[in-house]
């Protein structure tokens, strides 16, 4: 359901997007409008049998630039995909073609994440395009070193190699977290992550996409026109009336909304599929990144804060 503004509603099912695979309305393009024709939509949960994940982790100081405070994160480790093939019927692939098909898959992490503006983000295109692999972006010195990182991203292929029809659940949890050594802002408050999830053709492609962040502090809550109280972060930039509303503000229109609330404090996202197809294959773009334009990004920088996140696939 959308608001008076157009927004995913705080209180729609976060499981459900029937009809265009599973990205709300608010986020379809002209381009990606062509999945309601597809019958991809998710249903109740049953019991898993055999699972994949991926893992990635942030910790993070800080520095000031300018007028703005930056957070200034390590990566610990690297971004992983695991999956026992053969019982799940399922591979994996940083290449759309499959030349061979992998249970295990990684893309270096972020030594250096820098906070960053999602209006900097490359265009969705770019970003969900059929080149797999690693799509973060490096700052380097002069003598070609790492300085930092904008934000991690990744694009990598599921297929079902099965000759049946195969349901599975996709999961994108929080594993870890630890708090500031110091008194400030948590640093999942600015934490923001985009997730691309289309059907392959490999020709005309679709670019449905979801961007998740942490419910928002109470202080920001505010009470709606229909009644509701809005709870979510804004994905980017926002201004804020003398009721306390605040209005998204970003400038590129897939930027311009609120971000759809974790689904609690151990999980990002997570819903099912009945009928990933025999040879259906999916696109998974992963882009994660500390947004600037959060108002939490001008408190006092954390400390020794790292947060550990995995993606989960499981048969079912």
């Amino acid at each position: 359901m959308a608001d008076s503004n157009g927004q995913q509603s705080q209180n729609a099912p976060a499981k459900q997007h029937p009809n265009n695979f599973w990205a709300p309305k608010s986020f379809r393009t002209p381009e990606n409008a062509g999945l309601e024709s597809q019958p991809f939509q998710s249903y109740k949960r049953k019991k898993r049998r055999k699972a994949a994940w991926i893992v990635f982790a942030v910790s993070g100081t800080g520095m000031a630039i300018l007028s703005i405070l930056a957070f200034l994160g390590q990566v610990s480790g690297t971004f992983t995909v695991k999956l026992n093939q053969v019982e799940a019927h399922l591979g994996l692939s940083s290449d759309d073609t499959f030349p061979t098909q992998t249970s295990y898959l990684t893309t270096p992490g972020l030594p250096n994440g820098y906070n960053f503006s999602c209006d900097k983000l490359p265009t969705i295109e770019e970003m969900d395009s059929n080149t797999g692999g690693d799509k973060s972006e490096n700052i380097l010195d002069k003598e070609g070193q790492i300085v930092y990182q904008k934000y991690m991203g990744t694009t990598f292929f599921l297929k079902n190699f099965a000759a049946d029809t195969t349901a599975y659940r996709v999961s994108l949890n929080i594993d870890d977290y630890r708090t500031p050594s110091n008194q400030t802002a948590s640093l999942l408050e600015s934490l923001r992550v985009r997730v691309f999830e289309n059907i392959f053709t490999g020709t005309t492609e679709t670019h449905s996409f979801e961007t998740y962040a942490l419910e928002a502090s109470t202080a920001y809550w505010f009470t709606k026109a229909d009644g509701s109280e809005e709870t979510r972060e804004t994905i980017g930039a926002y201004t804020t009336a003398s009721d306390g509303t605040r209005t998204p503000a970003a400038a590129k229109a897939e930027n311009n909304a609120f971000a759809t609330n974790f689904e609690s404090n151990s999980i990002v996202f997570s819903r099912d599929y009945p009928a990933l197809e025999a040879l259906m294959e999916i696109r998974y773009s992963i882009f994660i990144w500390i947004e600037g334009d959060d108002k939490q990004c001008a408190s006092v920088q954390p400390l020794n804060s790292s947060v550990t996140l995995s993606m989960h696939f499981a048969t079912i």
